[in-house]
């Protein structure tokens, strides 16, 4: 792996790190960046496509636009966003790759009766960037 920081730096780099990471920490904003992957949106899209009202959306789509993994543009009368750049998808595409990579190596402890039978949750069984983000919060 190729990185231009050192390890032992404490500097505006780490930081930055951290709080990029922190920001896509939460599931609603890793599900937009996936439609977005896919195609550029406005809210009402997003939000359909998501089932998440209008507002939710808008108010996650800022929080991704000022770490710079989304930007805007106006389209006519609509206000589309897009992903800021290869960037920004390598980084959601890389955390999931890590999460289901991790997920099915890593055997899971039984915390209830369903994963004590042997028996995997529904939420956890399909496939898509969605069971991943999913998967990836259960450790």
């Amino acid at each position: 792996m190729n990185t231009d920081v050192d390890p032992t730096d404490s500097g505006p780099h780490i930081d930055s790190a951290v709080d990029t990471l922190r920001l896509i920490a939460h599931p609603l904003r890793i599900r937009i960046l996936l439609h977005l992957r896919k195609a550029d949106a406005c809210v009402t899209d997003l939000s359909a496509a998501l089932r998440i009202p209008p507002p939710h959306v808008s108010h996650q789509l800022r929080h991704l636009r000022h770490a710079h993994l989304v930007r805007r543009y106006r389209d006519g009368s609509r206000m589309n966003y897009a992903l800021a750049g290869d960037l920004a998808a390598s980084l959601v595409d890389d955390v999931l790759r890590y999460c289901r990579h991790h997920f099915d190596r890593t055997p899971r402890p039984a915390a209830d009766p369903d994963e004590a039978s042997g028996s995997m949750p529904t939420a956890l069984t399909s496939d898509g960037p969605a069971s991943a983000t999913r998967r990836c919060e259960a450790h």
